[in-house]
């Protein structure tokens, strides 16, 4: 099959460009076969390859999978699970456990420590309070509020 514009790949170049896919950027892939990388990207859409390092875009693999959701249950880090996974880096690993649901995602907001009733200073006047701020500092503005209304 041949391309609208420029030289038709030969049997030759599609048989290394299947050969280099997924070991290669596609921009050395190209310096190799005297292509451009947008034509070694394009190219290899149409043999059915993936051209690229492994790691960013590249389709995970069921072993993956399986080694990703192993390191979840034995509560490894993500930079440990990535080091285990050759190319995957601790980001990716994360946002594929989470698209497996394989865990849960942070609850955001704030949450006292070990379920005690967390002390911290007042918004106003730095007072310590279980709350944003003090009860003096509340009633304080319920005042002027009210003197407002």
């Amino acid at each position: 099959m041949s391309s609208r514009a420029g030289n038709p790949w030969t049997p030759e170049e599609d048989a290394e460009l299947r050969r280099l896919a997924g070991t290669m950027a596609p921009e050395a892939i190209g310096r190799r076969l005297n292509r451009s990388a947008e034509a070694v990207k394009k190219r290899a859409s149409v043999v059915g390859v993936r051209v690229g390092l492994r790691g960013a875009g590249s389709l995970w693999t069921q072993e993956e999978d399986d080694a990703l959701g192993d390191g979840v249950d034995r509560g490894l880090s993500w930079a440990e699970i990535a080091d285990g996974l050759d190319g995957r880096s601790p980001a990716g690993c994360e946002a594929r456990a989470r698209y497996l649901k394989l865990c849960k995602k942070p609850v955001r907001g704030y949450h006292p420590p070990n379920g005690k009733e967390a002390m911290r200073k007042c918004h106003d006047c730095g007072r310590v309070t279980s709350d944003y701020r003090c009860p003096k500092c509340w009633e304080k503005l319920r005042k002027e509020y009210a003197d407002e209304i």
